[in-house]
């Protein structure tokens, strides 16, 4: 596999870390930044210039902070324990013995009414896979 030269891996980043929504080109009215975030954290340690902005923005409130939870965990695997205690403390809100809700009411799902529980997962996949 190829390796991303450091000005596509900057290109995605700025879409990644933009303050405005970065509009699909293939799907109307969807904002690729989440999407961008979990690619950039899968360049692992060559996201670390994003760092900082992505332990400002972890969340698990929609896409952008559980993309920067992605990117936080892939470049700092000392960030282990606050992704898994944002993915517990997200969980303890589902009653004990149901299905995770993917509504919007529920407070578990980004903008689009998915759950962000796939998006948390993958960041604590890369920090184990930082190991």
């Amino acid at each position: 596999m190829l390796s991303p030269s450091d000005a596509v891996i900057k290109q995605i980043a700025e879409s990644a870390s933009n303050d405005q929504a970065q509009p699909s080109e293939f799907q109307h009215g969807v904002d690729i930044r989440p999407y961008a975030r979990t690619v950039l954290a899968s360049f692992g340690s060559r996201a670390s210039p994003y760092r900082d902005l992505a332990l400002r923005q972890i969340s698990s409130k929609d896409g952008i902070g559980t993309g920067a939870a992605q990117v936080l965990a892939a470049t700092d695997p000392a960030a282990l324990p606050r992704v898994v205690e944002l993915f517990k403390s997200t969980l303890s809100t589902v009653p004990s013995g149901s299905a995770i809700p993917s509504q919007r009411k529920s407070g578990f799902t980004n903008w689009r009414g998915r759950s962000t529980s796939p998006a948390m997962q993958v960041a604590l996949n890369l920090v184990g896979f930082m190991k």
